[in-house]
């Protein structure tokens, strides 16, 4: 078998030689995976058979596509593994603890990088009382030479919801963000919905980087099932 079926499906993606004894099975499975199909017209068992991690990602006007994790990376000093989403059209979106750090390919502008010293507040659980709800970091993104731009994240917690998801309804911890961004007098603002145990991002609505289209995303098969 290949050092990483991960890593095979990278290869595949990207129409270089992959892995000879990777199964037809999985091969099949990718490809239905990324011929982005509206959400409506895929069943839950269906993504259960894929045998990836997948989301839901629905970019500005756009229909929502089903994306597969190509590749988990192992984040810095034991920070949270970047995990790397591909499209069918060889769009990248990167997310670490469900917020998008990075994008590759988008109509218009992508965010380069989301870089702090600081943890996120979401890779600490926001469903914690004790976590903060503050957060700085340096922001970059294209085109034009956008580089390192400093952002303040502030998040309120707004408590349990019942959020409509693609396949039914959860109770979900509704939180939103605005990011200032002095320099530019520009903010952001973000949305997530994130499991009352756990703390991970269930479903979002993030905006990454000024200009952007909001990215609309629901995790369909989580990273680790």
């Amino acid at each position: 078998m290949c050092k990483s079926i991960k890593h095979s499906v990278l290869l595949l993606t990207l129409g270089l030689v992959g892995c000879t004894q990777s199964s037809q099975h999985l091969i099949d499975s990718f490809s239905f995976a990324l011929r982005g199909h509206k959400h409506a017209e895929i069943t839950q068992q269906q993504i259960q058979d894929i045998p990836y991690a997948t989301l839901l990602l629905e970019s500005g006007q756009n229909s929502p596509v089903l994306v597969v994790l190509a590749w988990a990376e192992q984040g810095a000093h034991n920070a949270s593994p970047a995990l790397k989403w591909l499209s069918a059209k060889n769009e990248l979106i990167v997310t670490q603890d469900g917020r998008v750090v990075k994008t590759i390919g988008l109509d218009g502008v992508n965010s380069i990088s989301i870089l702090s010293e600081d943890r996120d507040p979401l890779a600490m659980g926001l469903h914690l009382e004790a976590t903060p709800k503050t957060w700085s970091y340096q922001l970059s993104w294209s085109p034009g030479y956008h580089m390192h731009y400093h952002a303040h994240s502030t998040l309120s917690v707004h408590g349990k919801v019942i959020k409509s998801l693609p396949f039914g309804e959860q109770s979900l911890i509704h939180v939103s963000e605005i990011v200032d961004i002095p320099l530019i007098s520009k903010q952001l603002s973000n949305e997530y919905w994130l499991h009352p145990v756990t703390g991970n991002v269930v479903a979002s609505v993030q905006t990454p980087a000024p200009g952007m289209q909001p990215l609309t995303i629901y995790v369909a098969k989580p990273f680790g099932e």
